[in-house]
C-alpha cells in the first residue's frame, strides 16, 4: 500500500496507516515479545518512516519548482487567491505527511522518536545462537532484527528533525551502528545501511550528531585501525581485502570532501595528526588504484587517414579492439 501510494498523493488506506491508532497498535506489535511480529512491524514502520521523508523532500522541490516558475510568470495573484493556495497547500501537506502529534512532528515520526531508547536496547541484544558461514562460524551473529533496527536509524535520520537528530545522538545508537559495521566485516547489507547513516551525518547540520560520530564511535580511529589490520590480513598466507574495505574508502573520502567546507568536521579531523599521513598516503594510494581503468584506455578510433586504404586498414584492426573489449565486459558482468 505505500509503495504504489506516490508520495505527493494520499489515499483512505494510507491514511488510516498514519494515524495515531494504527501507528501505536504497529509498535505494540513490534515490542510484543515475538521475533515475527518484531521484524515484521519494523519493515511496516521503516516503509512508513521512508514515505514521511519522500513526502518532505516532494513538497520541498515542488515548492522550489512553483517558486521558480512564478518569477517569470506574468500578471499579479490577488491577496485572496494566495491566501486560499497555501490554506489548501497545507491541508495537503497535512493529508500527505498523516497527523501530527503532540511534539510538533509527524505521528509516525513521533511514535519512532518516542520508543528510541527501546530500539537501542535491541541494537544492544544479539541472538543467542549460531550461525556457520564460508569465512567461520558467527557467535552472535547480527541478524535480521539488529539489521532491521539500522534500517529504521537510516529512514528516520532521512526525516531531518532536528529534535530527532538530537535524541539519537543522546544515545548510543551512533557508536553501536559503527561497532557493529566493524564486528561484520562481511555483511555487506549492514555496511551499506551504516554507510547511508555516515553520509548523511557528514552531510547535515546536526553537530551533535557529529560529535556522536567523531567523539563517541570515533569514526577516526576506527577507519585507521581498519586499514592496518587489513594490510596485515593480506601480508598473510592466501590473505586478502577485509570485506568492509571498499565501504571505507569511500567514507574516508566523503570526511574529506565534506570537511574541506564544514569547520566542525575539519577541527574532527586535525584532533587526529595521523589523518593527514594517511589522507596523503594510504587513501591517495587507494584512490589512485580505483581510478585506473580495466584494460587500459579504449583506443579512439575518430581520427581521419591520409588514404582510404590505410582508414580501412585502421577500422578492421580497432574492430578487433572492440571484440576483445566487450569480451572483456561480459567477463566481468558475470
Amino acid at each position: 500500500v505505500v509503495a504504489k501510494c506516490p508520495p505527493t498523493q494520499t489515499s483512505l488506506l494510507l491514511k488510516h496507516l498514519q494515524s495515531k491508532a494504527s501507528v501505536d497498535a504497529i509498535v505494540k506489535h513490534i515490542f510484543s515479545d515475538n521475533v515475527s511480529s518484531l521484524i515484521s512491524g519494523l519493515s511496516v514502520l521503516i516503509a512508513l518512516v521512508h514515505r514521511n521523508a519522500n513526502a518532505v523532500a516532494a513538497r520541498e522541490a515542488e515548492a522550489e519548482a512553483r517558486a521558480h516558475a512564478d518569477e517569470f510568470a506574468e500578471g499579479s495573484v490577488d491577496s485572496q487567491d494566495e491566501e486560499d493556495t497555501g490554506d489548501k497547500s497545507s491541508s495537503d501537506e497535512l493529508d500527505i505527511i498523516g497527523e501530527i502529534g503532540e511534539t510538533g512532528l509527524p505521528i509516525v515520526i513521533e511514535c519512532v522518536y518516542r520508543r528510541l531508547d527501546d530500539f537501542e536496547k535491541v541494537l544492544k541484544t544479539p541472538p543467542d545462537i549460531e550461525f556457520d558461514t564460508q569465512i567461520g562460524t558467527l557467535k552472535p551473529p547480527l541478524g535480521t532484527v539488529r539489521l532491521k533496527v539500522v534500517e529504521l536509524l537510516v529512514a528516520i535520520l532521512r526525516s531531518s528533525y532536528e529534535d530527532v537528530g538530537a535524541k539519537i545522538a543522546s544515545l548510543d545508537l551512533v557508536a553501536l551502528c559503527i561497532s557493529l559495521f566493524f564486528q561484520y566485516e562481511w555483511n555487506n547489507l549492514l555496511h551499506g545501511l551504516v554507510e547511508h547513516v555516515i553520509q548523511m551525518i557528514l552531510s547535515g547540520i546536526s553537530t551533535p550528531l557529529k560529535n556522536a560520530l567523531f567523539n563517541d564511535a570515533k569514526i577516526i580511529d576506527r577507519i585507521l585501525e581498519a586499514h592496518t589490520r587489513n594490510e596485515e590480513e593480506v601480508q598473510k598466507p592466501r590473505g586478502f581485502r577485509l570485506g568492509f574495505m571498499g565501504h571505507i574508502t569511500r567514507i574516508s573520502n566523503t570526511v574529506v570532501n565534506q570537511a574541506a567546507s564544514d569547520d566542525v568536521l575539519d577541527q574532527f579531523c586535525q584532533d587526529h595528526p595521523t589523518w593527514d599521513d594517511f589522507v596523503n598516503g594510504q587513501l591517495a594510494s587507494e584512490n589512485e588504484k580505483l581510478n585506473i581503468q580495466l584494460g587500459g584506455h579504449r583506443p579512439n578510433s575518430s581520427f581521419v587517414e591520409d588514404s582510404e586504404d590505410d582508414f580501412y586498414e585502421s577500422s578492421y584492426a580497432y574492430q578487433g579492439q572492440d571484440v576483445y573489449y566487450e569480451g572483456e565486459e561480459d567477463e566481468l558482468a558475470r
